[in-house]
């Protein structure tokens, strides 16, 4: 189990990213406690307006469980282990909380979101070194159940992990790659590579531009860097060891630097003449075509929300008729007491000689009196049970109106997952290597390649290489199908000139090595020269015309 927390607030916001069925294959709300609504939003909203009573910003704490299913089954008992195990070490035994679980990708995974507010004594609860008790909470679950965690989560590494907090991923890079599929590790190590391989200034700024990398003017930093997709970062904080003042010593002043707007819509031309140039080279579909089936997507999520939400309306049109009958059955209940109450003072009414001596005597003025006390005392009860009724549907009502907004807030959130998917299916067309078969592959592979003279050892090389590289890749599917993975495919044409043009690159020289390309000295070259006729006069001449004519 890795568990993953933090204090926040934005419980709407929270509960909307909790119940995105885009993103995940199913959600399933399991537990809500200490709330009357049981739905994410209402329970969230009642949270926050107990914690408008007390100074607590971040009122709530989201924890994620995610467990290594290759060690075996998890079942719920599982997780309410971990949770209870959890609770006792933050103190958050007892505390309204919700338990969420979503599977992704057909991996299983769960939050729980607790709130903070003791009502008894209308304070938070304090949180410190939460991390460290998730931690320990971790290492205590696994040795109880006989798991294994990761090296990061076996030993505390005290002030050494603030050392690596720049390769660590946050939220916002997570999002960052969805949105273009490159991870924050891919980034900062073509950074890396681009600074390390060049000398000066403009070597490192063509080096990155090479990798679709463009330095610009930061508006928060001295120097940012904007990547293909258009996304910005700090460039002192991508490279180990490099702050900004040695970015300040190779690259001078800032201010000759084009802004972040430039280097953003350069990314984005660059960005297009790829995609350009990919859809020629390529059988690609053309943009008319994409443009239809990002519709039919957008139709099918469209349909799927037209269904929820005409859920939601027919729950809401029968809870309407339910209160119309509650108002026409409390109508008929007191227009029913009403007449019965007639009815027995009708029956009640003295006759003949004693309703003549009630009327002498002022009995019956003393009994009207009376009767219209009870029959005003019963418009007031009737009066406040309508209200009270009234104020019932209303608050249900507002329920429903509550649903429906929160309801607009997980479409919106869909909706923007989709485009978000539909982007980075775009953005990912431009880095996917080319698959079209090349000729001199081609050739390689039938046996047809022609060895030109004074080239037979390169090409010689150069076969061998190919048939290490292929035998290689044999060998790596071999050792995939012993395991207990999938079994891998079976090596197509394109896997095979990928292994033949890894073995021509892997004869090519290194950045850091020289070709011998460069012209001999002189002195050299008149020894080579003198030492080639001395051998041509000595080779003897074979018998033929000159020779005879010598003789």
């Amino acid at each position: 189990m890795i568990p993953k927390g933090n204090q926040r607030a934005g419980g709407q916001q929270l509960a909307t990213h909790l119940l995105n069925s885009y993103d995940n294959d199913s959600v399933e709300v399991v537990d809500v406690r200490g709330a009357i609504a049981q739905d994410l939003h209402g329970a969230f909203a009642e949270w926050y307006a107990e914690a408008k009573a007390t100074k607590c910003v971040q009122y709530l704490y989201s924890l994620s469980i995610n467990p290594d299913h290759t060690q075996g089954p998890f079942n719920r008992e599982h997780y309410d282990d971990f949770i209870r195990r959890t609770e006792d070490y933050l103190g958050l035994a007892g505390q309204p909380r919700a338990v969420v679980f979503h599977v992704k990708h057909g991996r299983e995974h769960c939050h729980v979101v607790w709130s903070r507010i003791d009502t008894e004594k209308m304070k938070a609860v304090q949180l410190s070194h939460d991390h460290q008790k998730l931690r320990a909470v971790a290492r205590e679950y696994a040795r109880d159940h006989n798991l294994t965690l990761p090296p990061g989560m076996q030993n505390d590494r005290g002030k050494d992990r603030y050392a690596d907090r720049d390769k660590q991923e946050d939220l916002g890079d997570k999002q960052r790659e969805e949105r273009t599929g490159v991870s924050k590790a891919q980034r900062r190590r073509e950074i890396a590579e681009a600074w390390h391989g060049s000398d000066s200034g403009q070597a490192f700024i063509r080096a990155l531009e090479e990798r679709c990398y463009y330095v610009a003017r930061g508006d928060d930093c001295a120097y940012a860097v904007a990547d293909l997709y258009g996304e910005v970062s700090n460039l002192a904080r991508q490279i180990d060891g490099v702050k900004t003042k040695a970015l300040k010593a190779r690259l001078g002043d800032r201010d000759k630097l084009v802004d972040v707007a430039t280097a953003q819509d350069r990314a984005l031309q660059e960005r297009q003449a790829r995609l350009l140039k990919v859809q020629r080279a390529r059988e690609e579909p053309s943009r008319a075509e994409r443009q239809e089936t990002a519709r039919q997507r957008r139709e099918v999520l469209q349909q799927a929300q037209a269904v929820r939400r005409e859920n939601l309306e027919a729950k809401r049109r029968q809870l309407a008729a339910v209160h119309a009958g509650e108002r026409k059955a409390l109508s008929e209940l007191q227009t029913a007491r009403g007449a019965a109450v007639l009815r027995e003072r009708a029956a009640k009414q003295p006759r003949g000689v004693m309703a003549f001596l009630a009327r002498v005597t002022g009995f019956d003025a003393l009994a009207a009196f009376r009767h219209i006390r009870e029959d005003l005392r019963r418009k007031v009860e009737q009066r406040l049970q309508t209200a009270a009724l009234v104020r019932r549907h209303r608050r249900e009502m507002q329920n429903f109106r509550h649903q429906e907004k929160a309801l607009g807030s997980l479409d919106k959130r869909e909706r923007r997952s989709l485009e978000t998917a539909l982007r980075r299916e775009v953005l990912r067309r431009l880095t996917r290597p080319d698959r079209t078969i090349q000729p001199e592959f081609a050739a390689a592979a039938a046996g047809k390649t022609e060895i030109k003279k004074g080239d037979g050892a390169q090409k010689g090389k150069l076969k061998k290489d190919f048939a290490a590289a292929a035998r290689e890749q044999t060998a790596t599917e071999a050792r995939g199908g012993e395991g207990k993975g999938p079994k891998p495919a079976a090596a197509t044409k394109g896997d095979l000139q990928r292994a033949f043009e890894q073995a021509k690159s892997a004869r090519k020289p290194s950045s850091g090595q020289q070709e011998h390309t460069e012209e001999p000295a002189p002195d050299k070259l008149e020894q080579a020269r003198k030492a080639k006729e001395d051998l041509e006069k000595r080779k003897p001449q074979a018998p033929g015309p000159e020779r005879d004519r010598e003789r």
